[in-house]
C-alpha cells in the first residue's frame, strides 16, 4: 500500500448504526488523533440514500487526498458511496470495521434501504477487521477487495486499529 502525506484532519471517522457512543474508538479517535467525525442523519432509522449524501458532503468538504475508517454499518455505506461517487478516487484507503451483516428479517425490516450489500471491487485499499467467525468478512472482503484481518477492538483507544490506519498515511 502506498502511503500520502496529510493533516490529521483528512482521516474521516465513520460511526456505524447507532451513531457515535461514549468510549468508542469512533469517538475516541477524533479527540486523541484530530480525525474528523462525520454526523449522519438518523443513526437509529438511516436510510442508505441519506448516509451517502452525508459522506458525499463530508468529501466535498475537505481538499486533499483522505483516508476512511467506518464502523458497522458505516462500512456498508462505504462500499455503496464507493460505487457512485466520483470523489472515491481521492481516497488513499479504508479501514473497514467489523462491517454490520444486515442479511436477518430483523435487519432487513428494520434496515430494508441497505440491501442488497453493494459486492463490488473498492477503488482504493482496503483492510477489513472482524471477529474470526463473521461470514460477513469473509462473504465481503474477498468482493470488496480488502485485506481482512480477524482482531479483537477492546479499548477505546484501539491502538492496533490506528497502526492499520497509519498504513495509509505518511507524516
Amino acid at each position: 500500500m502506498s502511503a500520502v502525506p496529510f493533516a490529521a484532519s483528512q482521516v474521516l471517522i465513520l460511526p456505524g448504526w447507532g451513531g457515535p457512543q461514549s468510549g468508542h474508538w469512533t469517538v475516541q479517535w477524533p479527540q486523541l488523533h484530530g480525525h474528523t467525525l462525520v454526523d449522519q442523519h438518523d443513526w437509529h432509522s438511516p436510510l442508505r440514500g441519506d448516509w451517502l449524501m452525508g459522506l458525499e458532503e463530508a468529501v466535498l468538504a475537505r481538499s486533499g487526498p483522505l483516508v476512511l475508517a467506518a464502523d458497522g454499518l458505516a462500512c456498508l455505506m462505504v462500499a455503496a458511496w464507493a460505487s457512485i461517487s466520483r470523489q472515491a478516487q481521492r481516497v488513499v484507503g479504508a479501514l473497514l470495521v467489523q462491517p454490520m451483516a444486515i442479511d436477518g428479517e430483523h435487519w432487513q425490516a428494520r434496515l430494508p434501504s441497505w440491501s442488497p450489500v453493494v459486492l463490488q471491487r473498492l477503488p482504493f485499499p482496503s483492510t477489513l477487521v472482524a471477529a474470526a467467525d463473521s461470514s460477513a468478512a469473509r462473504l465481503w472482503a474477498p468482493a470488496w477487495g480488502s485485506r481482512c484481518l480477524a482482531q479483537a477492538i477492546g479499548e477505546p483507544a484501539w491502538p492496533q486499529g490506528q497502526a492499520l490506519l497509519r498504513e495509509f498515511i505518511k507524516d
